[in-house]
């Protein structure tokens, strides 16, 4: 967060599954970061077919907007 007021974030990955069909798992998948920081974050990827995959990890910020960045994941 480059700003100087924190930011509440959700990370989502729109084309994942649902329930027990999910692939990926973003931890933390929402949280506030301060101004001026940082944070780490991981996913994990849970395939249940053979394919190739081409998704993206969408950053949606508190009252800025949805969609904000989008991350590219391929496997």
């Amino acid at each position: 967060n480059t700003s100087e007021i924190p930011m509440n974030y959700v990370l989502r990955v729109p084309e994942d599954g649902v329930g027990h069909h999910k692939e990926f798992e973003i931890s933390p998948s929402a949280g506030k970061i301060s101004p001026h920081s940082h944070e780490r974050i991981q996913i994990s990827f849970f395939s249940n077919t053979v394919r190739k995959y081409e998704a993206h990890m969408m950053v949606d910020v508190q009252e800025v907007g949805d969609n904000v960045a989008a991350v590219p994941i391929r496997a």
